[in-house]
């Protein structure tokens, strides 16, 4: 099921953005145009000089990762020499993906500038450059994909976090997930395109989660044990579901288009993030904190954090209208007695600052020596098992 639900970030990938790229109109191939060879086509350079003066380009934090170490990366293009290059950006190819990367996380600018909106309309683009950002866009899904499938398997939940939110970043085209402006913005886009002051209906407009309840338990056992297989459920509240219905229906009827078909394509994506950190140990038991994967590969050294990951599970809502949500995933319980802080995070992969967080506590016992009670096999059944044997 979870192989099943990971794709679920691929497709996120392909979704329309949440700011839709102005619409390239279809090219006559006798009358295509690139950037440098006819006056006034915008291409690559336009995209890197706008970014530059928002102070987007040169990424600051990027080029230092990876002027680092020189060596990573050759030039293929050199002729004779070292083909090592101190800075990779230097390299087109490597410049072109990065400044694809930037642009989309700079997408709402970047679309909605009157230079670009202008050159559309005369088709002075360079289509070269433009519609190969579709399949990069499709590339970076299934890296990321990738990324998040390692991440949880080595139970890093640093590293699942961040992927989680770079696939909203890419999906709407925000630079920062987490940042106050970035929160901010959205914000003010999702209350303006969802939160109608004339309308009746509870809510802002913002994409919002309210978790109502949770339980943590061994099915069929007054006890947790360790290495148990524990039940977690969970019952939430889309408290943006009849605004977003509202909203949707309102959008149809001003495009004239069929609400069947705007509601059968929606997808709402959210992870479920489980950690345990280990409060007080019982009967002396120790536990070394567990390390992150992501510290050992960069860094070679291994960074303890205090807490572990027990679990992540992808949660889809495919309905736009669903208000009331439960999950039930299973997991194996810590391998140390102790009392336990449980922590849930539940993390979009579309919307910012729209993640829950709950906790809650559980002890979990021992499970060397413990006697528990084994179910009673029916001997009635036994017996006819028996003489079917015979048979």
């Amino acid at each position: 099921t979870q192989t099943k639900l990971l794709a679920s970030i691929r497709a996120f990938s392909e979704i329309p953005p949440f700011c839709p790229p102005t619409q390239i109109p279809p090219l006559d191939p006798t009358e295509v145009k690139m950037e440098g060879v006819e006056p006034g086509v915008l291409g690559q350079e336009w995209v890197e000089r706008t970014l530059t003066q928002i102070g987007a380009w040169p990424p600051k934090h990027l080029t230092k990762i990876l002027t680092a170490k020189k060596g990573l990366f050759v030039d293929p293009g050199a002729k004779e020499g070292d083909k090592r290059v101190s800075n990779p950006l230097e390299i087109p190819a490597v410049r072109r993906n990065v400044i694809m990367t930037i642009g989309r996380l700079h997408a709402p600018i970047l679309n909605t500038h009157p230079q670009l909106k202008a050159a559309v309309q005369k088709s002075n683009v360079d289509s070269n450059y433009f519609k190969s950002t579709i399949p990069f866009r499709r590339r970076n899904g299934l890296l990321l994909e990738a990324a998040l499938r390692v991440s949880i398997t080595a139970r890093d939940y640093e590293l699942v976090a961040r992927i989680i939110e770079t696939v909203a970043m890419f999906k709407i085209g925000s630079p920062s997930a987490i940042d106050r402006q970035s929160i901010e913005w959205f914000n003010s886009v999702m209350e303006k395109q969802y939160g109608n002051p004339a309308s009746t209906l509870p809510g802002s407009g913002l994409p919002r989660l309210k978790v109502h309840q949770t339980k943590l338990e061994t099915v069929g056992e007054d006890q947790i044990a360790t290495l148990d297989t524990v039940t977690f459920s969970i019952r939430v509240e889309r408290l943006h579901a009849a605004r977003f219905l509202e909203g949707q229906l309102n959008i149809c009827k001003a495009r004239k288009m069929d609400p069947r078909i705007a509601m059968a394509a929606y997808h709402e994506g959210w992870w479920i993030l489980i950690r345990a950190k280990l409060i007080k140990p019982l009967n002396g038991a120790k536990s070394s904190k567990p390390t992150s994967a992501v510290d050992q590969l960069i860094d070679g050294e291994a960074e303890q954090s205090d807490a572990k990951l027990m679990v992540a599970y992808p949660m889809i809502v495919s309905s736009i209208s669903k208000k009331f949500g439960e999950v039930a995933l299973k997991f194996q319980a810590p391998d140390v007695p102790g009392k336990y802080k449980f922590i849930v995070d539940i993390k979009s992969a579309e919307y910012l600052g729209a993640d829950a967080k709950t906790e809650l506590t559980a002890t979990v016992v021992d499970s060397e020596g413990l006697e528990r009670e084994e179910e009673e096999e029916d001997e009635g059944d036994d017996e006819e098992d028996e003489v079917k044997k015979e048979k």
